[in-house]
């Protein structure tokens, strides 16, 4: 979960996260109490480990939305840029065209 987390650049909450579920009352439960019945254990425990299966989950969710954030702000960035070329390539094409007309029409004088 932690190398999960890892990849995300704004990891302070998924941090607080699983820093919650270590700290989970069930947990300290089970350890300062030796008293506790093996039920109770494994029901705490499937608890535990459901609360963590959604966190992967949650982080996993997030990883991908966050590459694909990253893809379509590196998409725009490339149709702005190709839309600034064409734009060029236009002004361009239309100052050739205007100096091949003024110098061709100073040639015939």
């Amino acid at each position: 979960m932690e190398e999960t987390a890892s990849q995300l650049k704004n990891r302070e909450k998924s941090t607080q996260d699983m820093k919650r579920l270590d700290d989970e009352a069930a947990i300290r439960k089970i350890k300062n109490n030796p008293r506790t019945a093996p039920t109770e254990i494994d029901g705490l425990y499937t608890s535990l480990v459901n609360q963590m299966n959604k966190q992967m989950v949650a982080l996993q969710d997030m990883v991908k939305q966050q590459k694909v954030a990253e893809v379509q702000a590196r998409l725009r960035k490339i149709q702005q840029e190709l839309e600034l070329e064409k734009k060029r390539k236009e002004e361009g094409g239309g100052r050739e065209q205007e100096e091949k007309t003024r110098y061709g029409s100073q040639k015939k004088d």
